[in-house]
């Protein structure tokens, strides 16, 4: 039962996100998102233990850990284990430039851009490797599809002042577009416009 309302959910806000913002995302490249974002239901998906200059640790292992991590198994286990480690990378820079974007976005945009190229070759790898259409399109659309998983934090801005004014805040420091796509989206286009324009500022 919970996981069918999750899967409506994220569907249903899916669809909004790209009619909202005139995406041109297929059905299977939003179909994509939504399997995607359901496996990131669990902790493990992101967060894992890992060693750090013989420390180990417990959290958000380092974008650049796991490129090193998918090489390797590609030459371990040959092409499937490739592909696995490439998937992780890519999925891993889409959640958090989407989902995640503040927690990114604290360390400039410079940190943005490295996760959005990151994800974004990992995405057109794995359209080499699979021959799968969704990949490559992904790739293409990554800071569109970036904002549509972002999106999945509209109906709480719509529910909690709060956590608006925050965002609101960001905007006003910041000027950042994809703050402003969020409140446009929680208050309405005629209240706070901003329009996607693409890229990252």
């Amino acid at each position: 039962m919970i996981l069918t309302e999750l899967t409506d959910f994220l569907a249903d806000t899916i669809r909004d996100s790209v009619q909202r913002h005139h995406f041109p995302l297929s059905e299977a490249g939003q179909h994509y998102l939504q399997d995607m974002l359901t496996r990131f239901v669990d902790p493990n998906s992101l967060f894992q233990v890992y060693d750090l200059h013989g420390e180990r640790r417990y959290g958000l292992k380092p974008i650049t850990f796991q490129q090193f991590e998918a090489w390797e198994k590609a030459l371990g286990d040959g092409t499937s284990g490739k592909e696995l480690g490439m998937q992780q990378v890519a999925e891993r820079c889409l959640f958090l430039v989407g989902f995640c974007y503040d927690y990114v976005r604290r360390n400039g945009v410079g940190s943005v851009r490295f996760h959005r190229d990151t994800g974004a070759v990992a995405y057109d790898g794995l359209g080499v490797l699979t021959g799968v259409d969704t990949f490559p399109e992904i790739a293409a659309s990554f800071d569109a599809c970036a904002v549509v998983v972002g999106d999945l934090h509209v109906p709480e801005l719509k529910k909690d002042s709060q956590k608006l004014k925050k965002v609101l805040d960001r905007w006003v420091e910041t000027r950042d577009r994809r703050y402003g796509l969020l409140i446009e989206a929680a208050l309405g286009p005629q209240n706070f416009a901003v329009g996607y324009k693409g890229g990252v500022n």
